[in-house]
């Protein structure tokens, strides 16, 4: 499946689009330009009381914004999604192109579209969409501005007002719109379509994933609750004698992940016990070591991880940390006995992925830096050569939150040095718009076509740390708000359907079930840690 992709600057752009939340940050400290007050590149006109929006602040500080809703989080929003003209265009178009509206948002509520361009705000020219935010940060919420827009052949004066942006009100009303794509997309037969096909044939691992999301929501929603039971119906017709979930043969069916989907939704809704221990059996049997499907022993660095491939052949195995981490998540929700032997091999795949080494310092830190490739013989980021012969697999994003929910769902301390150190490489590396660590000049673009799977691994990690309650990093000082952010990210990125898509299909997250399978779960996670408290201030 492709989707119509806006050019790489474009996209750039329309990503940083959540500078728009920079809205309700505190403007610049008073301080006059040089040159003094009036000189050339003055602000546009503000309202009254309010100081100008555009340089550095001259003047009283700006008026107090109204009191946030309840449960808001003291900034505000617009809800604009942008794409700026592209400089190559022969004739670039007026303005800043408006991409679309965040559905619920102030923007929609003004008339905004996607399709408009932004041409003044207050009647004074924007040129781009970081100067269009900057200038916003002068207006506190419930002071309104007008936005001239191009739409067609007319000009429009908006009137669009910065309202409290309450995070777990959008991201909860975000999440439930994509639950409501997903039940739409959902087949007669109980199944969701695959991400391979053309038409609606319906797809185990999609299906169990998809399964897996709305197992995040809970059981408020007679809709989901029937959904999930016709989902469960469906996918238990694909379960053969030994327990796996296998379905066309002529295809590849992604046995282990889709098994392991299927036992983590049916754990998280505590349903089908029966089911479950099959479930469960045939992962613990398809671990690979010695007594495994395949002799495995040790000394191979495939050990303690599952196949990604479905025969049980030594000369297919691929073993890496993103079905480890899925069938280790499944076998921890499913309650496999803490003694059991498989949680120790299953470390020790980990650990050898891992770039860490306890007390390195200077130079040896920058190789050894707690993150994760993506499997002890390979890295989607590269590697590097070191002295002694031996190569470093790169850590980056994705297979470093792998790493670290494997772990913590194996289970590892709270004082687990591995643990911290691949929390806070996540931490140091905070970056949503990309998958940090991953090359952004390579040919397959996996820095951007791997980004919901990154987000939901990221999420899920996060909040496992803090479920165990993982210890800083002795140099951590400052805690990062990984919930809010990770919701922020995701509600900009929606589109107006309810759905997310990557348009990147590197990684087939342009179909948009995947995608917004991964977001929904991203979004259950973040909100399950904001309305405890947590992950904002984390």
């Amino acid at each position: 499946m492709s989707w119509n992709r806006t050019s790489g600057r474009a996209a750039a752009v329309a990503l940083a689009s959540l500078a728009i939340l920079a809205a309700g940050c505190p403007a610049p400290a008073p301080s006059t330009p040089p040159g003094g007050p009036g000189t050339a590149g003055a602000p546009p006109p503000a309202p009254p009381g309010v100081p100008p929006i555009a340089g550095p602040v001259v003047g009283p500080a700006p008026a107090p914004a109204p009191a946030p809703a309840a449960g808001a989080s003291g900034d505000s929003w617009l809800g604009i999604r942008f794409f700026d003209v592209d400089p190559g265009d022969e004739t670039p178009a007026e303005g800043i192109g408006v991409r679309g509206v965040v559905p619920g948002s102030p923007a929609e509520r003004s008339g905004l579209r996607g399709g408009d361009r932004i041409v003044a705000l207050n009647g004074r020219s924007i040129a781009d969409a970081r100067r269009f935010s900057d200038a916003l940060k002068y207006y506190p919420a419930g002071v309104s501005v007008t936005v001239s827009v191009i739409r067609g052949d007319e000009t429009l004066d908006l009137s669009v007002q910065p309202e409290p942006f309450d995070v777990v009100a959008v991201a909860t009303a975000a999440r439930d719109a994509g639950v409501a794509f997903l039940l739409g997309r959902q087949l007669e037969s109980g199944g969701f379509p695959h991400f391979q096909a053309v038409g609606d044939e319906p797809s185990g691992p999609t299906s169990a994933l998809a399964l897996r999301a709305l197992a995040e929501v809970g059981d408020a929603d007679p809709k989901v609750v029937a959904a999930r039971g016709r989902a469960i119906a469906w996918l238990k017709t694909l379960v053969i004698d030994e327990g796996a979930v296998v379905e066309n043969p002529e295809r590849v069916h992604y046995r282990n992940y889709a098994t392991a989907l299927l036992l983590s939704a049916l754990a998280r809704i505590d349903a089908e016990p029966e089911l479950r221990g099959r479930l469960q059996g045939y992962l613990v049997a398809h671990q690979l070591h010695e007594d495994g499907p395949v002799e495995i022993t040790d000394y191979d660095y495939q050990y303690g991880s599952w196949n990604y491939h479905d025969a049980d052949q030594r000369s297919s195995i691929r073993a890496d940390l993103s079905i480890t981490s899925h069938v280790v998540e499944a076998l921890a929700q499913s309650r496999l006995p803490a003694e059991h032997p498989s949680w120790a091999r299953a470390r020790l795949f980990a650990e050898r992925t891992q770039n860490f080494r306890a007390g390195a310092s200077g130079n040896a830190a920058k190789f050894f830096d707690g993150g994760f490739g993506f499997s002890p013989r390979d890295s989607k980021a590269g590697y590097d050569p070191l002295a002694n012969g031996f190569v470093r697999f790169r850590s980056y994003g994705s297979a470093t939150a792998d790493g670290l929910r494997t772990l913590l769902h194996a289970g590892a301390s709270a004082d687990d040095a591995r643990a911290i150190a691949g929390r806070e490489w996540l931490f140091k590396n905070f970056r949503l718009k990309r998958n940090p660590g991953l090359a952004t000049d390579e040919p397959i673009p996996f820095h951007r076509g791997i980004h919901f799977y990154w987000l939901a691994s990221l999420s899920d990690a996060l909040a496992a740390a803090d479920r165990l309650g993982l210890a800083e990093a002795p140099e951590r000082k400052k805690p990062v708000a990984w919930a809010k952010r990770l919701a922020s990210e995701l509600i900009y990125r929606q589109e107006a359907k309810g759905a997310w898509r990557n348009e990147e299909n590197v990684m087939s997250e342009d179909d948009p079930i995947l995608a917004t399978s991964f977001a929904v779960m991203t979004l259950s996670r973040c909100l399950e840690r904001l309305e405890a408290g947590g992950g904002g201030g984390r």
